[in-house]
């Protein structure tokens, strides 16, 4: 900490941001409409945490689906339990979003939402 401050010029002032590190069992991300342009919701969802899926190195299972048609009996489980939320997410930062998120301790965990920026 000392070399931080001496490095900073001397600062005495900064903020330190302390997070719990959720075990995942699985996640993903989540684009509440398509970013090429379609209407549908696509959820990429892998087993255990999301680096692997970020960084390109593993293909995730993907689901597809129009927001008004909901997810039907078969649906992927692992995202039928927050289907409705996404909408609440959506509605709440003003459109369409690009949600990480992950599924441990037994809850789900929604870890940083941005605008989707390649619609027009």
């Amino acid at each position: 900490l000392t070399q931080a401050i001496s490095v900073l010029g001397g600062l005495e002032q900064f903020s330190l941001l302390f997070q719990e590190y959720i075990a995942a069992e699985y996640s993903g991300v989540i684009f509440t409409r398509d970013p090429h342009g379609g209407r549908e919701l696509i959820a990429e969802i892998v087993d255990g945490p999301c680096e692997g899926l970020v960084s390109g190195a593993v293909t995730p299972d993907r689901i597809r689906v129009f927001h008004r048609e909901g997810l039907s009996g078969n649906a992927d489980k692992r995202i039928a339990r927050v289907f409705g939320d996404l909408v609440s997410v959506e509605n709440h930062f003003g459109g369409p979003q690009d949600i990480e998120w992950c599924f441990g301790k037994e809850s789900w965990w929604f870890l940083q939402s941005r605008p989707i920026t390649t619609l027009s």
